[in-house]
Formats: structure tokens, C-alpha cells, sequence
């Protein structure tokens, strides 16, 4: 994370500013006492939960310090913390070792950008320095390599709930992705090959399944599309199908569409719209279909 001159300033004027120490008891030090007036139920700010055994913080941002600390110290004490790391630090040092600190008193529109001050100064997103999951703020905010894979650990194996399908299908339901969501996806997936059961499966649950006339002429245009701009597609895929014998089922359906009048009809009137064909070409066709017999 990277900040400029002005916000440096900031860091350093405000890690420079004297602590406002509130132990487990919610008693405040003689050093609060001189340096922050009036009720911390008004107070909005960024706070830290110091670990005095190993000087490892949790910072975190509130807009009513009183609670926030009574709702640390309750969850805490119930083993029922939402912060698993921070969780089992209290555990093992005792409640004696963690001191409820006020780094500084923040207005609430500015809490994000305090926050990610913080943890950025005092690096708690380190597991080796501190307690902090993610890098602050509630918006834009990026979880540390640990948090991902904990969330990913927990998560692996455990199916969604009926109530939460619908709800993402509803929220997802005439929503059109954005161009770098489809860059990413088509990235992700580029390469990738399914599975023999994960086949198995994708057949099973499009069997029985029409589409419609509109979404067939959506997929047909999108194929066009995607054939007609990508010239090197093309050549890959000539060079990778030469001199190589169509399956005996496609075979089957290719000399059955071509037998279709339609078809037929197709064909007769690209091959009069196309120029004469050279002498060269003539041969050329002649010795290929003396070959094949």
C-alpha cells in the first residue's frame, strides 16, 4: 500500500500523538484522562487491542469506542470472538495481557483511511505482527494470504443452503458482466480440461433441456463473431484437424446435413457467387479425390 507525501505527514504526525489507554475493567489512565474529554460513547475513532505479552495488535475502527471495546472483551471472554487468531491469543495469554488502546479520535467519513494508516504502520496484517485479517477500510479492502486460506479451508465441502441458491440467483438473474469480468473468466478457464465425471455431470443436467429460437441465434452470432476476428484461431484449428478422420458419429451427422435440400440449395448458391476456379485449383481437387479412392 502506497501513500503520498501529504498522507506520510499524516502517519507520522499521528503515530507521534500520545495513546489513550482503556484496560479490560473500562477504567481509563491518568494519560486518557488529560488527553481526551467527554463520554468514548460519543467518540468515534481508531482503536487497537494490544497484546502486552508480544506486542501484537488488532486495529480495527468504530464509531462508538465504549461499545466496540465491551463487544471484544464480551466475545472474548465467551470464546465466541469473530477473529479466530485474536481468539486463541486470549486464550492462551490470559485477559490480564490484552489493553484496549485509543490511537486517535477520527470522524466517521475518514475511518476508512485511518484504519489502513494503521494497520499499514503498525503491519498488522502479518500474522507475525498483529491479529488484522484483511487491510482495513470497509471498502476496497484485501484479505492477507492467511485469511484467504482459512476462508478456502473452511469452506471447501460445505453446500450451499436452498435459501442462499435462490437468493444468488436472484441477484444474479439479468445481470450482464462486465468486459474485465469476462477477460478474467475466459483467462481463468483458458486451458483448463473438464474432468471425465465433471462431463458425465454437465450431461446429465443439460439432458432434456430445448433452447430457444432466440438463444440459439445469440450462440450462433457469438460464434460468428468469435471465429470471424480471430484469424490465428483459424489457422490452429485447420492445422490441428488436418490429415485427421472426422469421429464416425460426426461423420454421420455431417453426410446427413449435407443431404438436406436446404443445404443443397445453401451450397449452390455460394459456389455461383464464387469466382471461376483456376486450372491449378481444378488439379489440385482431382488428384485429392484420386487419393482418397
Amino acid at each position: 500500500m502506497q501513500f503520498d507525501s501529504a498522507q506520510n505527514r499524516a502517519i507520522t504526525h499521528a503515530c507521534t500523538a500520545p495513546l489513550c489507554r482503556i484496560n479490560k475493567h473500562g477504567k481509563k489512565s491518568m494519560e486518557t484522562q488529560l488527553n481526551t474529554s467527554g463520554d468514548l460513547r460519543k467518540k468515534s475513532g481508531i482503536y487497537c487491542l494490544l497484546n502486552t505479552v508480544n506486542n501484537k495488535r488488532y486495529i480495527g475502527q468504530t464509531y462508538n469506542l465504549h461499545k466496540r471495546r465491551c463487544d471484544h472483551f464480551t466475545g472474548l471472554r465467551r470464546s465466541a470472538h469473530c477473529n479466530q487468531h485474536l481468539q486463541s491469543a486470549f486464550l492462551k495469554y490470559g485477559k490480564e495481557s490484552f489493553e484496549f488502546q485509543v490511537l486517535e479520535f477520527v470522524p466517521i467519513i475518514d475511518l476508512d483511511l485511518h484504519e489502513r494508516k494503521w494497520i499499514f504502520y503498525y503491519f498488522t496484517s502479518d500474522p507475525f505482527y498483529g491479529y488484522n485479517f484483511t487491510s482495513g477500510g470497509n471498502r476496497g479492502k484485501k484479505l492477507s494470504d492467511e485469511a484467504v486460506r482459512r476462508h478456502s479451508e473452511v469452506r471447501i465441502g460445505r453446500p450451499m443452503s436452498p435459501n442462499t441458491l435462490k437468493a444468488l440467483i436472484a441477484a444474479n438473474t439479468g445481470r450482464k458482466p462486465t468486459p474485465a469480468q469476462i477477460e478474467r473468466v475466459r483467462r481463468l478457464n483458458l486451458g483448463k480440461r473438464f474432468s471425465d465425471e465433471m462431463k458425465k455431470r454437465l450431461s446429465e443436467s443439460h439432458k432434456g433441456c430445448t433452447l430457444s429460437d432466440e438463444h440459439k441465434r445469440k450462440i450462433s452470432e457469438a460464434s460468428k463473431r468469435k471465429w470471424a476476428n480471430s484469424p490465428e484461431r483459424k489457422k490452429e484449428m485447420s492445422k490441428r484437424l488436418k490429415g485427421k478422420p472426422l469421429p464416425p458419429k460426426w461423420a454421420a451427422n455431417v453426410k446427413v446435413a449435407q443431404q438436406r435440400p436446404e443445404h443443397r440449395l445453401k451450397m449452390s448458391i455460394i459456389h455461383k457467387a464464387m469466382p471461376p476456379r483456376s486450372s491449378e485449383w481444378c488439379a489440385h481437387i482431382s488428384e485429392s479425390k484420386r487419393k482418397k479412392q
